[in-house]
């Protein structure tokens, strides 16, 4: 759909509290690290946000940077 006009987005909600930024784990799942390295190249986007966590609510925060 990208390649037709419209936007494409991947969105990461992180939802432990130490997290500072988000980065692809190829020591983890390369073959993931690769196809979203593709993602990237063909312009998807990456967003990221942090969460407020209580008993009662999840709240989405802030944006976090996405490191490549």
């Amino acid at each position: 759909m990208r390649q037709q006009g419209y936007r494409a987005v991947l969105c990461f909600v992180v939802l432990h509290s130490n997290i500072q930024h988000i980065s692809i784990a190829e020591h983890i799942d390369i073959i993931y690290a690769l196809l979203l390295e593709k993602a990237l190249e063909i312009g998807i986007e990456v967003i990221c946000y942090k969460t407020i966590i209580s008993t009662q609510t999840i709240q989405i925060c802030h944006s976090l940077p996405f490191i490549r």
